[in-house]
């Protein structure tokens, strides 16, 4: 059977905040009947008991004063859930304490003052502040200026953007802040916030802590306009900004304690009513678009092999890429379903041959081995199909290039490309189109 049972953690001290049960603890079932330990994965081809309504979420962090709650559920032969002789254990690597239905009841240790994780002053709202990332990968090191809004209530406004957005449970609302980050400084470019960075609210009256997964079975708000891009590209001066959606106990929403968060990999930066606010950092350009990757020169065919994972290793493409013009009118007309672009969008499109001279294996396609990118000569970030919140590729139109058609040696690939793209980017000089693989660009310019 399943079985399960309710858990509810208090953290009344600590050395450290916030702090959550994490690996520290392992829940268990003690067998009575059987006189064996059960956990979540003592039973053969079984890890826990799926998805559970209320699950103990073992990864919540909690200040001193916060509570994690909700249901252990225990994979456990049915003779034992009511003997006895069955207990309850909390395994804390090694030590157990064990619970029984007639054992001993001490009263609650006193829940001390709150720390100073949870009460210091940090950086101000609504003015661009540096924040170095230290984290693993490209990105460390690197400088942003952070311009973050105080949270709002925004669950009517979720709500009314998408009839598939889910209301959140009594007592939750959808807090949202607006969030604008510019690329500094940089070693390595274009970076986007990525995995590099978790957004939070530290909740002031329950003293927990929120990301976008935190409540229950949520995760996020759902979907809404001008929302946050983690993984929007930006080169040092570009700009990637939107609003970041969090569930949040409608209690921690304005109260003075109350915080927003940004968690690099496990060190946090908090922001705060009156927090300090000093200057932006300087910009330090590198070379921008030009320099994202090896250059190669638009309307002349070049040999290409392509370093990927899969059956397209090592295979050589003669490529071919155009000068990009704007087809939005092409475009729009040419299907009734197609949208117009946003305002001060349009959709830019670039002619591409592609040549299959050798392979391993064939046929092949360009598939996921490639992405086609605009890099942005004027706002500084890197475009593909979906890097424009609210518009994904332009629709359907004659001659489109397919990225799932396939050759054998010998054949060709051809086709446009089209990429949303901001309207000042069109004809700036220092734009390129890059013909992107996992770890390395082709990067096509004016020769």
């Amino acid at each position: 059977i399943f079985a399960a049972f309710d858990v509810e953690l208090t953290l009344a001290s600590a050395n450290k905040e916030p702090l959550s049960t994490g690996f520290t603890v392992d829940w268990e079932i003690l067998g009575g009947a059987t006189d064996l330990v059960y956990n979540a994965v003592t039973l053969d081809d079984l890890f826990g008991c799926g998805v559970v309504a209320n699950e103990f979420d073992q990864y919540a962090e909690v200040f001193v004063g916060g509570t994690v709650a909700g249901v252990v559920c225990i994979p456990l032969p049915s003779q034992d859930l009511d003997h006895p002789d069955t207990q309850l254990a909390m395994n804390m690597r090694g030590e157990r304490v064990v619970f029984v239905a007639d054992g001993a009841t001490p009263a609650p240790v006193q829940i001390q003052a709150r720390g100073q994780a949870a009460v210091s002053i940090g950086r101000g709202y609504d003015a661009s502040v540096p924040v170095t990332f230290d984290v693993f990968g490209d990105a460390d090191g690197s400088v942003w200026n952070l311009r973050l809004s105080p949270p709002r209530d925004i669950t009517a406004e979720v709500l009314a953007a998408n009839d598939f957005n889910d209301a959140p449970p009594e007592g939750v609302i959808f807090a949202g802040f607006d969030a604008e980050m510019t690329l500094a400084s940089a070693g390595n470019e274009p970076l986007a916030a990525g995995f590099n960075l978790t957004w939070e609210i530290l909740g002031g009256a329950t003293s927990g802590v929120y990301d976008a997964g935190t409540i229950g079975d949520l995760f996020g708000c759902g979907s809404f306009s001008n929302q946050f891009d983690n993984y929007a590209q930006a080169f040092v001066g570009g700009t990637i900004s939107g609003v970041v959606c969090l569930p949040l106990p409608a209690e921690d929403l304005g109260h003075p304690a109350t915080r927003v968060a940004i968690n690099l990999q496990g060190k946090r930066v908090l922001f705060v009513e009156g927090g300090e606010t000093p200057p932006a950092a300087e910009l330090s350009p590198n070379g921008g678009p030009p320099a994202a990757g090896r250059s190669a020169p638009l309307e002349q065919p070049i040999d290409l092999r392509w370093d990927v994972l899969g059956d397209a290793e090592g295979s050589v493409w003669t490529t071919t890429v155009g000068e990009w013009t704007d087809i939005t009118d092409r475009v729009v007309s040419a299907n009734s379903f197609n949208d117009v672009p946003p305002e001060g969008v349009i959709f830019a499109g670039f002619d591409v041959e592609l040549s299959l001279v050798s392979a391993g294996n064939e046929p092949l396609s360009s598939g996921f081995n490639i992405s086609w990118e605009i890099l942005g000569g004027a706002t500084l970030r890197v475009y593909d199909e979906s890097s424009i919140i609210d518009i994904f590729g332009c629709g359907v139109f004659d001659g489109e290039f397919g990225r799932y058609d396939e050759v054998f040696v010998g054949g060709t690939l051809r086709g446009t490309v089209c990429v949303p793209l901001p309207v000042e980017d069109l004809d700036h000089p220092d734009t390129r189109i890059a013909m992107a693989f996992d770890e390395a660009r082709v990067v096509f310019g004016p020769s």
